[in-house]
């Protein structure tokens, strides 16, 4: 094996490097400089996510009130807006009913032009500190409201911090039902899906070339992809910045994604939070709220951009760009088609032979990948409680997904060489590209660029070296070659990563095609490594897949550093004076093997029916029974809890008798009582100490049954957890029938 042609690889590296560099979280400022520092956020950070602190809980009202105080201190003007808000889906027997608690805070302008919002949420999930998600953005906030409230602003500055995110974007939802949306010119939101890595812009409103170009002006190190907005843009899932979008507010949607473990886990603490990531989200939100607070937002409409980071630019261009790139490819397609037949370097009929070939092993590859990624699954199924199965090492799986599917990729393209003319392969491999690009035009515009611009690149050396003949060898051809790798390396190995990232073991296979497609461009620029005398491919990537695999399992089990979250929580029947302990992971593991050693698949009623694995308990929540207060007219009642709960669920058992339903004097105007079978609330921060329900019945003779069912932050014995694991959940539920 020759070393000097593999010199080429090394130039790779570092352009994969440069490539990946540039997509980091910017340096942490000094806590003495003008601009902002995520220093001075630290102190905000640490006393914020000093403990769960899910909406309506007695922590999260501590929470509340320290940012009152913070705004207060800085003689900024702050208000709660506290409102119900009901939500339900048309025909479902199920409703959720709450009251989230926003803080909205206010810098004047001098003009009467439109808003400018800054969003983050500080509520967290039940079992989670939220030191990333979301108090990061809420010491953020703190800190740029204090740069800017002294500077000249021409636009009203609004600071929304909503509560309930965590729940169904609650929050959010009410200020958009209570508000006059029309009169905000651009909103920004800060979220984060984990603890580390950049911030980047990934979603945005329609029409958002002006508001790209605003970033590119202003952001430091701005990282945001159409592509993402695309992908966005077709999920289910949604955040604060949903409801806005839905009436049509001008804005930005970002996020860090990097640390997915650490996601909605009691480890997403400010210890583990990298504060370079917070300086990143900090500065752009600290400029990009100078910026829109000083220009005139009443402007007019803007069409949509396809947009990238290459190399660390942000390149922008109008999305009509993209027919003509679509075009050009087609076109040097078909030009190099008849060159090739012209110059009987390419037989059609071996052609369409290396077509049938090259997707045919791409498929071999992706089914190799979606094995290679269950068996994962299946060996350490510890990986299971994990969102995607994203443990601590998943990065290393990524590689050695990668190593395997260069090693087979080299096996049948090495093959088919030896019976096909390579002229056929690499025009199959390009007719793949056209393909994937023509698809991506009609299905996600803006993404076009991932395929056209690196194609387009490919057929720029492939026609160099047709023409300039000596451009194939020596030096010359080792230029050409990185110099056709460039807008693979600058666009598909960092869309591998940011693709992993979002969606890890659940689909593997994704970042591997497109790993794929970058792997085999080098087919076009280095054609002689993918030969069967070339060895270099194949060995780098076995040694790949070894040795990432061998490091992945050298840190698959749990450890403090790096602990396993284990659910387990309490259930107490009051009717039968019975108890079981309960998890929602879908096996026994470390964390509550002790108490559910013999645990059984059971149904339990709470107050749906639900199957869980589960153990009797001899522990009797009796303390934890609700006092039932009935009216002397014997049309409501008031539920008393012993203690504040987390949240409660009502089950109504013939709702069919009810007229008007009543909980806590608020008419529930979702109600229905021509579903079939029961009708199911869940009240969320209200009800946690007492809870009035009144009714009026169609009958007033009827009897009305209800399930009640109340859950309580804490476990009825001293939870001992092994050192290398966390808790989730670590809560109690009190079920109980009321026959009203």
């Amino acid at each position: 094996m020759q070393i000097r042609p593999l010199l080429p690889l090394l130039g790779i590296a570092i352009l994969c490097y440069l490539a990946f560099s540039s997509q980091k979280p910017i340096d942490v400022e000094p806590a003495d400089i003008s601009g902002f520092s995520a220093l001075n956020t630290q102190k905000h950070i640490e006393l914020m996510a000093a403990e769960p602190h899910f909406m309506g809980s007695s922590a999260n009202a501590k929470v509340r009130d320290y940012i009152l105080t913070a705004f207060s201190e800085m003689g900024i003007e702050a208000k709660v807006e506290a409102q119900y808000i009901e939500n339900r889906r048309s025909g479902s027997s199920f409703m959720q009913l709450a009251r989230p608690e926003n803080i909205i805070a206010t810098l004047p302008g001098k003009n009467a032009s439109k808003k400018v919002v800054v969003m983050g949420h500080y509520d967290s999930v039940l079992n989670s500190p939220g030191a990333g998600d979301d108090v990061h953005t809420v010491a953020n906030i703190l800190e740029v409201a204090r740069l800017l409230k002294d500077q000249d602003l021409q636009n009203e500055v609004v600071f929304l911090i909503t509560d309930g995110e965590e729940l169904n974007l609650y929050g959010a939802k009410a200020y958009v039902e209570n508000h006059d949306v029309s009169e905000i010119g651009i909103l920004l939101n800060y979220e984060a899906r984990g603890n580390s890595g950049p911030s980047i812009s990934f979603e945005w409103s329609e029409g958002n070339a002006w508001l790209v170009k605003q970033l590119r002006k202003v952001g430091k190190r701005p990282i945001a992809n159409s592509m993402s907005y695309e992908i966005y843009d077709r999920m289910p899932n949604g955040s604060d910045f949903t409801a806005f979008k839905e009436k049509g507010v001008p804005g930005i949607n970002n996020a860090f994604i990097g640390g997915f473990s650490y996601y909605h886990s009691p480890d997403d603490t400010p210890e583990n939070l990298n504060m370079e990531s917070v300086q990143h989200a900090g500065e752009n939100m600290y400029r990009l709220t100078r910026h829109f607070a000083s220009i005139d937002l009443n402007r007019g409409g803007s069409q949509n951009a396809s947009f990238f980071n290459f190399f660390g630019a942000l390149v922008i261009y109008p999305v009509g760009l993209d027919l003509l790139l679509v075009l050009s490819v087609l076109g040097l397609w078909g030009l190099l088609m008849m060159r090739w037949i012209k110059r009987k370097q390419l037989n059609f009929g071996q052609y369409l032979l290396a077509l049938l070939a090259t997707l045919g092993l791409l498929a071999v590859i992706i089914g190799v990948t979606i094995g290679l990624g269950k068996f994962i699954l299946s060996m350490y199924p510890h990986y299971d409680v994990f969102y995607a199965g994203q443990y601590y090492n998943h990065e290393w799986y990524l590689l050695a997904a990668s190593g395997l599917s260069l090693t087979i990729s080299w096996l049948g393209v090495s093959r088919l060489a030896t019976r096909l003319k390579v002229e056929s392969i690499k025009l199959a491999y390009l007719t793949i590209l056209s393909l994937l690009m023509v698809a991506l035009y009609f299905m996600a515009p803006t993404a076009t660029y991932i395929m056209s611009l690196p194609t387009l690149g490919l057929y720029a050396g492939v026609f160099l070296q047709e023409f300039k003949p000596n451009t194939r060898e020596g030096w010359m051809g080792d230029l050409v070659g990185l110099l056709m790798m460039l807008f693979p390396i600058g666009l598909w190995t960092l869309s591998v990563h940011l693709i992993f990232l979002a969606f890890s073991m659940s689909l593997l296979a994704g970042p591997i095609l497109l790993f794929i497609l970058f792997s085999l461009s080098s087919l076009l620029a280095f054609d002689r490594w993918w030969g069967k005398e070339q060895k270099a491919l194949p060995i780098l990537g076995l040694l790949t897949f070894i040795g990432a695999m061998g490091m992945a399992h050298l840190q698959s089990s749990p450890t403090p550093e790096y602990p396993l979250p284990s659910n387990l929580f309490h259930v107490y029947d009051a009717d039968k004076d019975s108890s079981l302990w309960v998890t929602n992971d879908r096996s026994i593991n470390i964390g509550n093997e002790e108490i559910l050693n013999g645990a059984t698949e059971k149904q339990i009623q709470i107050p749906w029916q639900v199957t869980r694995l589960a153990q009797s308990s001899e522990q009797k929540s009796t303390a934890l029974v609700s006092r039932i207060e009935r009216d002397s007219a014997g049309q409501g009642l008031t539920v008393y809890n012993p203690q504040r709960a987390l949240y409660t669920t009502i089950q109504l058992t013939n709702p069919q008798q009810i007229e008007r339903l009543y909980l806590e004097k608020q008419e529930i105007k979702a109600f229905d009582a021509e579903v079939e079978g029961p009708f199911t609330i869940t009240l969320f921060g209200l009800g946690l100490d007492s809870l009035p329900i009144s009714l009026v019945r169609k009958d007033s003779t009827a009897k009305v049954g209800i399930h009640l069912t109340t859950r309580y932050p804490s476990l009825p014995i001293k939870d001992e957890v092994p050192e290398n694991a966390l808790r989730t959940g670590g809560y109690s539920m009190v079920v109980q029938y009321i026959d009203f």
